[in-house]
């Protein structure tokens, strides 16, 4: 199948990703070169770390690319969290070259990049791929609640679910009131990673370790991140409640996935359930980012 629509259109975004980012940094001032710096690298090095990625993670040490040449024309060889950590490396990059504080450079390309994976998503309607699994009752065969593909077959729209997820993160934090640099990335990062566990979960085809969903557990590493980062400067009970909630949340999740079709109840209640231990993973981060704010304003 030829997917020229989709890497068009995928183009198209990480473009309107760019001009927003550029937006940005003329708001706050931080001349041309740091915008220019922050917005290629970011740009340049999330392309390559969405391929990098799933490189790393699809072939194994010793199984080798198969005759397979780095450039892929099929969608589903590159990888969203690759995409976010080469993202993350090229913008900080790019600030040190400027001279601009990392975090500053990461909280003012935090929309431009959100607005990047809310279309890219979108686009994936022309991926045939990225999707839920098989939708045989006809009631529910029909956009924007399912996908046709090549074959006349109906699927659920995961990546429509993932652009909701992605805009929603958006729109929260497009005004926020934080003091410390890297506090906007943070919170976007963080309930990104959060809706994105839950989607991944829902995908039917997704990079694999086994029984082993390797963005799930990317996701939950990208949240636990964010705590360890904010709880720096946070003093009290908060640094081991936080992260304990966090933990217990992450518990539940890996024992909700194990009881998808083991055990007697209707999924739907075990998405729910996991919906609910996806918020309390994210309010305990949340909560650690906005006291370490607190202890900011304090200084």
């Amino acid at each position: 199948m030829e997917y020229g629509t989709y890497f068009l259109c995928a183009a198209l975004s990480v473009l309107m990703g760019c001009a927003a980012a550029a937006a940005g940094y003329k708001k706050h001032k931080t001349g041309t070169k740091a915008a220019v710096l922050c917005i290629f690298g970011a740009a340049l090095f999330g392309v390559l770390g969405a391929r990098l990625y799933y490189i790393a993670c699809y072939h194994l040490p010793g199984a080798g690319m198969g005759g397979r040449s780095f450039v892929s024309d099929r969608p589903y060889e590159y990888a969203a969290c690759g995409a976010v950590l080469g993202a993350m490396a090229g913008c900080a990059l790019g600030a040190r070259l400027s001279r601009l504080p990392a975090g500053k450079a990461l909280d003012i390309l935090a929309p431009g990049a959100a607005l990047a994976l809310v279309l890219e998503r979108i686009s994936e309607v022309f991926a045939d791929s990225a999707w839920g699994e098989e939708i045989l009752d006809e009631q529910w065969q029909f956009f924007p609640v399912a996908l046709r593909d090549a074959y006349g077959d109906w699927y659920g729209a995961v990546n429509l679910l993932e652009a909701a997820a992605a805009l929603a993160v958006l729109l929260a934090f497009l005004r926020p009131r934080l003091r410390r640099d890297g506090s906007l990335f943070a919170l976007t990062l963080l309930w990104w990673s959060m809706g994105q566990i839950l989607c991944e979960s829902l995908r039917a085809e997704t990079l694999r370790w086994g029984f082993v969903r390797v963005q799930q557990v990317q996701c939950a590493v990208f949240g636990a991140a964010v705590i360890l980062w904010a709880l720096k400067r946070v003093k009290g009970t908060a640094r081991a409640v936080l992260p304990a909630i966090y933990l217990a949340g992450v518990g539940a999740v890996i024992a909700l996935e194990f009881a998808l079709d083991r055990l007697p109840w209707p999924r739907w209640l075990d998405y729910a359930l996991m919906a609910l231990s996806l918020c309390l993973m994210g309010a305990a981060g949340h909560t650690a980012v906005r006291r370490a704010e607190g202890e900011t304003a304090l200084k």
